[in-house]
């Protein structure tokens, strides 16, 4: 899922770190669990997501592994997000929708806890965690895949950006309140119907509802023009319009900043680090002989620079 929604906003064939990262956790995890659990009994059916049906050796290690490929879960989304959020324009609908994308793989790690919470306490059918675990797994990579979709398709509308991130955020809201209402009506708790309905209904009131104020600010967001020249797509692909004086890689960097990207965007569409953007921020300005000024923004002017480039050569083109 991660890998697929992250690779669509790249500009570059090459791998980042974070993708590598979670490979190799994954790939350990997946060894270290296969090495350390073995069923006890055979499953006839659907799998049971059942504890007692399996038995682990070393159990504490696996338990460790396990946390650790978790975690590495949340890299991708965690940097993606944030070179949205620092991004303006096209940008930042784009990378937005491919880290709405990568969230599913987080989201079904924790439906799969919220299982273990209905079976116990909740003493919910075991079959019927594992349908429910087959069906959230299906929905979740399809999430992914469209997601990667639209980013590959280059245009994001901000209807689009509207319903990934309100269904990104109602189903993570949805989680919680499934789960704490499981708790709450779980036989140990030992409420009444009418207490139990009460809870529930306040719990499913407050985590919904701050859910949906919540993804629709942070859709506006996303979807907010900020970039030099609203009025102008930026033409792709990208970097293939050169500008005199700046190497092909330069070009490239500053057409990811003409869309509005940040840093951390233009580090995550071209596979660098960001120390590096920063160098070749560094030389474009130099090279475009923009100074910091008062009152001036580089960025703005450069990426104001490459826009009028593309403009021209689309003229001496057509």
């Amino acid at each position: 899922m991660q890998l697929a929604a992250s690779a669509a906003i790249r500009a570059d064939g090459r791998a980042p770190w974070t993708h590598q990262v979670l490979v190799w956790a994954i790939a350990a995890v997946t060894l270290a669990n296969s090495l350390l659990t073995t069923p006890s009994d055979p499953f006839v059916g659907l799998p049971t997501i059942a504890p007692e049906s399996w038995r682990t050796a070393l159990e504490p290690l696996g338990g460790l592994a396990t946390l650790l490929g978790a975690l590495a879960l949340l890299l991708i989304p965690i940097a993606l997000w944030r070179a949205a959020l620092g991004s303006a324009g096209s940008a930042r609908a784009r990378i937005g929708v491919a880290a709405a994308g990568t969230t599913g793989a987080p989201l079904t790690v924790c439906f799969c806890l919220l299982l273990g919470i209905a079976r116990d306490p909740g003493a919910v059918e075991p079959s019927l965690g594992s349908a429910a675990f087959l069906i959230s797994l299906a929905g979740a990579s399809a999430f992914s895949a469209a997601c990667a979709v639209l980013v590959a398709r280059g245009g994001v509308n901000p209807r689009q950006v509207a319903i990934v991130v309100r269904g990104t955020g109602l189903v993570a809201s949805a989680l919680v309140v499934i789960a704490i209402g499981t708790i709450i009506a779980s036989p140990g708790v030992r409420l009444g119907a009418t207490a139990v309905t009460i809870a529930v209904a306040a719990v499913t009131l407050v985590v919904v509802g701050g859910a949906w104020a919540g993804t629709e600010r942070l859709a506006r967001v996303l979807t907010s023009e900020e970039r030099p020249s609203p009025d102008e797509d930026v033409p792709a692909p990208l970097g293939a319009i050169p500008v005199r004086g700046l190497t092909p890689r330069e070009a490239e960097v500053l057409a990811v900043l003409a869309e509005g990207a940040s840093n951390a965007g233009i580090a995550a569409q071209l596979v660098v680090s960001e120390r590096t953007v920063d160098a070749h921020l560094r030389a474009i300005f130099v090279k475009l002989d923009l100074k910091p000024e008062a009152g001036t923004n580089r960025r703005v002017q450069a990426a104001r620079i490459w826009l009028d480039n593309a403009a021209t050569n689309r003229g001496q083109s057509t």
